[in-house]
């Protein structure tokens, strides 16, 4: 009888040794490590680790993907393709990117591996990785840039949201935040007096692209900067070379100058130009005005959008108030939605305004008269003076007769 508990002992410590091994037929991680396990709002976080195939089967499709356990946007992901039965991939890298607002705390970055392992379907395995993030005594960081309009036109301007965030432990003082677009020589800076720590602001600039820019794909920078932290941020921009002159197409709406009124240096104007849609439908078109920023101190248009029925007018009145003399010229754009439906450049003579001539001393005055003036002004002081001395002897003589 002992002898048979004895061999079922035996029998079963092996059940208990192959059932891991016959468990084991998964991908696993191991070997995991962080380059920096204590971090700072925005870093980035370089994961190592091994992937083992541990069944005897190859396993195909695998996929590793890393995050910030609970951070879905923060997931990368990795094709690893085919590992083979028995085999080991070691070293292997990924790069997680820590929020910029990530508070302060202990976290964890979660590895999942998923691929499929013939006659047994789709297996997975995971590791997680402990770190931490301490937040950096003065920080910054762009946390979104919006743009009026995503291909501007050479030669109008967009504006540009910046919302900007202080994620460190103090407040931000004195912060210059610059929005540019080097290739064009576009650049635009304000001075931000404080942002208060774990807060946040919402600034406008408007940039003006330049006129002579070309068409093209450009890079779009954003920079917030102190002496004591900086962040930054960089998109793409398309700009739209428009030619100055009239551009038609059919069924597009066509503005066409009304008229052209006499402008002076310094005088409020006003242009007045029709916008038609021949289009078959009702549409909304956004006017946009360009290459004024030069030679005016304000200019604007009015209305900004127009709604046309099919076939329908509209006149639009623009607002110039020439700083400069000679001539100059603005093109009207007008736009559906994205689209660059038409425009029409405008060429304006700006007459100098004339100030009074000023001449130092006397005004000149003819000799003639200066004479004759003269004349009756020492005619004038004599008869004062014979009348002053006549009543003086007058009251000399009365004051010598007593009564």
């Amino acid at each position: 009888m002992i002898k048979m508990l004895k061999a079922l002992a035996v029998i079963l410590a092996a059940l208990l040794v192959l059932s891991p091994i016959a468990a084991s037929d998964l991908l696993v991680f191991s070997n995991t490590d962080l380059r920096d396990d204590n971090v700072a709002p925005g870093a980035k976080l370089e994961v190592e680790f091994d992937l083992e195939n541990s069944a005897a089967k190859d396993y195909k499709d695998v996929v590793v993907t890393a995050q910030i356990e609970g951070k879905d946007d923060t997931k990368v992901t990795k094709d690893f393709g085919t590992i083979a039965g028995g085999s080991v991939r070691e070293g292997r890298k990924m790069t997680v990117q820590v929020p910029d607002d990530l508070k302060d705390g202990s976290y964890n970055v979660l590895l999942k591996a998923k691929g499929k392992l013939l006659g047994t379907g789709t297996k997975t395995a995971q590791a997680e990785i402990p770190f931490t993030v301490e937040q950096e005594d003065y920080s910054a960081y762009v946390d979104e840039v919006t743009l009026s309009s995503e291909k501007p036109i050479a030669g109008t301007s967009v504006d540009v949201a910046v919302k900007l965030i202080n994620n460190g432990k103090n407040d931000l003082e004195d912060l210059k935040l610059t929005v540019e677009v080097p290739e064009i020589r576009a650049k635009q800076s304000i001075r931000i007096p404080s942002i208060e720590q774990d807060n946040e602001k919402l600034i406008y600039l408007t940039l003006d692209i330049p006129e002579d820019a070309s068409s093209g794909i450009y890079t779009l920078k954003v920079t917030a900067s102190n002496s004591e932290a900086s962040a930054s941020y960089a998109q793409n921009i398309e700009v739209t070379k428009v030619a100055p002159r009239v551009v038609e197409a059919k069924d597009k709406v066509t503005p066409t100058t009304v008229s052209m009124p006499s402008i002076k240096q310094g005088q409020g104007a006003v242009v007045s130009l029709e916008v038609t849609n021949n289009q078959d439908t009702a549409k909304t078109y956004s006017v946009v005005l360009g290459g004024v920023a030069d030679w005016t101190t304000s200019a604007r248009v009015d209305p900004e959008t127009v709604t046309l029925g099919a076939g329908d007018s509209k006149t639009v009145q623009v607002y110039v108030l020439p700083k400069e003399a000679g001539d100059r010229s603005f093109t009207l754009y007008v736009k559906s939605g994205a689209e660059l439906v038409s425009a029409v450049q405008v060429n304006v003579k700006v007459a100098a305004t004339q100030a009074p001539a000023v001449t130092a001393g006397l005004p000149k005055i003819d000799a003639s008269w200066l004479f004759a003036g003269l004349v009756l002004l020492a005619a004038i002081v004599a008869g004062v003076w014979l009348y002053r001395k006549g009543n003086g002897d007058q009251k000399k003589l009365s004051g010598s007769v007593y009564y």
